[in-house]
């Protein structure tokens, strides 16, 4: 998978060797924790990295209809699935900044997004 390929990448070339991942598309929280294991798996087994669900973004089909008005979901339906997830996401990531110090990566992709 892609998320595999930039694992791998990011643990190899930058010596990474701990991820946050946000499963897209799922359409529930047992199908993202599934998705989840397998790639968790994976990677523990073959690049020696571990992984931390940090949530998952529904499939929702207001995103294909923003998509198509080339306009945010989040902003075109700030109330949709997808963009409540996000806003959870987004303020779980937040919290965890509050505890540590920023490093970089993710938390600075959502922030930035949010702000906009």
């Amino acid at each position: 998978t892609d998320a595999y390929a930039l694992i791998k990448v990011l643990s190899t070339h930058c010596n990474r060797k701990e991820f946050n991942i946000l499963v897209n598309r799922a359409s529930n929280m047992t199908e993202a924790k599934n998705t989840y294991l397998q790639l968790a798996n994976a990677t523990e087994h073959f690049l020696n990295v571990s992984l931390k669900l940090i949530g998952h973004i529904s499939e929702d089909s207001s995103v294909s209809q923003a998509v198509i008005q080339q306009t945010p979901f989040t902003k075109l339906y700030p109330s949709s699935k997808a963009s409540l997830d996000i806003t959870k996401v987004a303020n779980k990531i937040n919290a965890q900044e509050r505890k540590a110090s920023a490093t970089g990566g993710l938390q600075f992709f959502f922030k930035s997004m949010l702000e906009s």
